[in-house]
C-alpha cells in the first residue's frame, strides 16, 4: 500500500543515516506527507505533514540550496538531491508558514 494516494514532487535522493553514511532511494511528496523508499532494501520512511515542525533549506555559498533537513518532535531527516525549489514549493503549500526556513554554510 502507498503511503500518498497523490504524488506531487518525487525524485532520487540521498537519506544520511548518520553525517558520514548515505542511502540512496526516492523521496515523494504527496498529499498526507513525505515518502522516502531505500533503493535496495524495503525499508521506507514516512512522514505526515502534521509530524514535521521545521524544514531546513541548505545553502551552500549562501544562495544554492543543496539539500533539507526535516525535523520532527523526535528526529532529524537529511536529504540531499537536485531541484530542491520544487520540493520547496510543496512544502509551502502544505505546512503552516514559518516552517520552511533556510540554513546558511560558509
Amino acid at each position: 500500500m502507498q503511503f500518498n494516494q497523490i504524488n506531487e514532487y518525487q525524485t532520487s535522493a540521498n537519506y544520511f543515516v548518520t553525517p558520514y553514511r548515505s542511502v540512496r532511494g526516492v523521496l515523494s511528496l504527496g498529499d498526507r506527507g513525505l515518502y522516502f523508499n531505500r533503493e535496495l532494501t524495503r525499508q521506507s520512511i514516512r512522514v505526515p505533514y502534521e509530524q514535521i515542525s521545521a524544514v531546513w533549506v541548505q545553502l551552500v555559498f549562501q544562495r544554492i540550496p543543496y539539500g533539507i533537513i526535516v525535523e520532527t518532535a523526535t528526529d532529524a531527516l537529511q536529504f540531499r538531491f537536485w531541484h530542491v525549489r520544487g520540493a520547496l514549493h510543496v512544502f509551502n503549500r502544505k505546512l503552516p508558514a514559518g516552517l520552511v526556513r533556510h540554513q546558511r554554510r560558509k
